[in-house]
């Protein structure tokens, strides 16, 4: 058996011998010139000439010496004397390391056995494949936002680097660019600020090609006081070589927050929240009122009594200008209930343009710690060039006498982004009464925005008694305002006395006509031609008796104390 077996082994390389002795073959082949691309499939041709006899069950194979593809190869093939044969091998985008690799190609025949020719030489073939450099990674962040309240509970957020080169990553760093020039990683307001930090300290970091995902925590704190808004600011991640990238990213100072966070997943202790009024984007005008409906849906294992809070934040100014708070609720396991709130926009809080959020919050009553959730919608604030309005009407006193006199007193504001020219006009036609004031400016903004007129209201002696509707009216610009109340008038029938004069039950001072001027700080009209009263009115009676008889008896009382006093003197 052994002597078989050498003589196998001499009989193959004889066969080997053989043919070599009659093959000769001319090998070529070409790499893409400039080198291929991340991402590029690489395409190499090898061209095989025939020099000497014919060959059967021939292939190229890429060798152990080859820095990339070793082992990759053609399938057999047959070759005639003189013939050429084309060859080529397509190898799919692959992650490879920007460099000039060493390739290595040989001529093989049956059984993987290397060719030789007449000389003992291998056919063999070596070119460089140049792989060119792609500097490349991506940044992604779990939130594009985040909301705390000042001085209180930190927030956390995530960023994923990825390198998608080929092109390790060295020394790359993350830095965060809020509003100051001087300083990084900061919003700064004041003395107060934003800081944002990085507690595993990796804000450096490597990533070489094939690694794994780098994940950077960053950590949110906002200091005590500091204004309600929006901060925008971005994320900037450098390496050298490789283009900058950017992250956009804010951090929202909210009013009327979950007061250790939201607290709803992923536990299955879930309070689902939905501003469904208003809408995002709605517009709102000074002294609206805002009519709310949350929606709140129970994902807890437990019926849970809930209450809702919101807050009118105007961003630009960072004020909260309106708070509201509902009655808690029962809200059963797996169901919804609607909470209706309303809150008014105050006039002297907003301007044209600013931008209004409204922070919603709704927690387990008793509970907010482990059951609370948040939500937010924008608003924008729009005043009309136009917009003046009764704020208050009201009469006084409320009930007349015929024949007595009252007064109308109407507030207006300016709530348009113009200054207006302004009348106020007081009127019931059932009573005769069409009153109005003098004009009167009323400026935009804040200041002098508003005032008070009063206007006077006689009542006919012989008016019909019941309760009677007047109108006060704003006219301004080409436009009209009106509000509505109810004046009640009652009258007593005439009395007959002894000498026959007829006469009232009731008398009443005389009021003269009241007109309106603005001044600073809501002015007030007032009464200054009162007519004063007689001396002796103090002493009419309900029956109205003579005056000529109350000085009479004033006379004969004074004649009996005289007589009184003489009669004392004259008996000392």
């Amino acid at each position: 058996m052994r002597k078989l077996a050498i003589l196998s082994v001499l009989l193959i390389f004889v066969l080997a011998i053989g043919v070599n002795a009659a093959a000769d073959f001319v090998v070529e082949m070409n790499v893409p010139a400039g080198g291929v691309n991340q991402g590029q499939a690489v395409t190499i041709t090898v061209n095989v000439e025939n020099t000497g006899d014919d060959a059967e069950d021939i292939k190229i194979k890429f060798t152990e010496n080859s820095d990339l593809f070793e082992d990759l190869e053609t399938d057999t093939f047959d070759l005639d004397s003189g013939e050429e044969r084309l060859l080529s091998f397509e190898i799919a985008s692959t992650l490879i390391e920007a460099d000039n690799y060493e390739l290595e190609i040989a001529l093989y025949g049956e059984n993987d056995i290397l060719l030789f020719d007449a000389d003992g030489n291998s056919f063999i073939e070596t070119s460089v494949l140049t792989v060119n450099p792609t500097r490349a990674f991506t940044v992604k962040s779990d939130k594009t936002s985040v909301t705390t309240e000042d001085g209180k509970l930190q927030k956390t957020i995530t960023l994923t680097v990825a390198n998608t080169g080929n092109v390790n990553l060295q020394n790359a760093q993350v830095v965060f660019k809020g509003n100051s020039l001087a300083e990084d990683n900061v919003f700064v307001q004041g003395d107060k600020r934003i800081r944002l930090t990085y507690p595993d300290n990796d804000a450096a970091f490597n990533l070489n090609i094939g690694d794994q995902l780098k994940t950077i925590k960053v950590n949110v704190d906002a200091d005590s006081g500091i204004k309600v808004g929006d901060y925008k600011g971005e994320f900037r991640i450098n390496a050298l070589g490789f283009i900058q990238k950017v992250v956009p990213f804010t951090v929202t100072i909210g009013e009327n927050l979950c007061d250790a966070g939201i607290s709803v997943a992923p536990t299955p202790h879930n309070l689902e929240i939905v501003i469904d009024e208003p809408n995002d984007g709605d517009e709102i005008k000074p002294g609206d009122i805002i009519k709310l409906k949350i929606d709140v849906e129970n994902n807890n294992n437990d019926d849970v009594r809930v209450k809702v809070e919101a807050s009118l934040v105007n961003l630009n100014s960072g004020k909260k200008i309106g708070t509201i708070a509902s009655d808690d609720k029962k809200v059963k396991d797996g169901e919804e209930e609607t909470f209706e709130l309303e809150l008014t926009v105050d006039a002297d809080e907003i301007d044209d343009g600013d931008d209004l959020r409204i922070f919603v919050k709704a927690y387990q009553n008793g509970d907010e710690a482990t059951k609370c959730n948040e939500a937010s919608t924008n608003l924008d604030a729009v005043k009309d060039d136009s917009d003046v309005r009764i704020t208050s009407f009201k009469l006084l006193p409320q009930s007349l006498m015929c024949g007595q006199t009252g007064e109308g007193i109407i507030e207006v504001k300016n709530f348009g982004a113009e200054d207006q020219d302004v009348r106020v006009k007081l009127l019931n036609s059932a009573l005769g009464i069409d009153k109005e004031s003098n004009q009167f400016e009323l400026e935009e903004g804040k200041d002098d925005s508003d005032a008070t007129v009063r206007l006077r209201i006689d009542v006919p002696k012989d008016q019909k008694a019941q309760e009677y509707e007047f109108e006060a009216r704003v006219l301004y610009s080409g436009n009209d305002a009106s509000s509505f109340t109810n004046l009640i008038v009652t009258c007593v029938p005439e009395e007959t006395v002894e000498d026959n004069t007829k006469v009232t039950s009731v008398s009443s001072t005389e009021i003269p006509s009241i007109t309106a001027r603005a001044v600073q700080n809501a002015p007030v009209v007032t009464n200054t031609n009162e007519v004063p009263k007689n001396f002796f009115d103090s002493f009419k009676s309900t029956r109205e008796t003579p005056i000529a008889l109350w000085v009479l008896a004033d006379l004969i009382l004074v004649l009996i104390i005289v007589f009184i006093i003489a009669l004392v003197v004259k008996r000392r």
